[in-house]
């Protein structure tokens, strides 16, 4: 839970995603993402650990090349749909999500936002 306080953050509507509130010439920072009601709790911020999201990212990216005994370049190509030298919003999400099955949808969009 973020610390309550009198911090203005932006929200995107469509992810639920919370970014610090900084001046037009900065591009802001990923910190949260707005949890909504259900049956059973109310709303709430759930922090992301950017950190840790890039760490195990990196680290399970790592064991699946070693366990397919891949290179970096021939994963890349087996998700590069358009073979333009980048992959795509949603290449990205699939690439993330066969390495790492048990990713919340929050940190890949913290990858996303990174990439931009």
């Amino acid at each position: 839970m973020l610390p309550r306080s009198r911090k203005r953050y932006l929200i995107d509507r469509q992810t639920s995603l919370l970014y610090t509130d900084v001046p037009v010439s900065t591009w802001p920072t990923l910190v949260a993402q707005l949890i909504p009601a259900s049956n059973r709790s109310r709303e709430r911020i759930e922090p992301i650990d950017t950190a840790a999201a890039t760490s195990d990212f990196f680290l399970s990216l790592d064991a699946y090349l070693k366990n397919q005994r891949l290179r970096f370049n021939d994963l890349f190509d087996q998700y590069s749909t358009k073979r333009r030298g980048e992959l795509g919003i949603h290449e990205l999400k699939q690439l993330v999500k066969d390495i790492m099955p048990k990713v919340t949808d929050a940190q890949i969009l913290f990858f996303q936002v990174r990439e931009l």
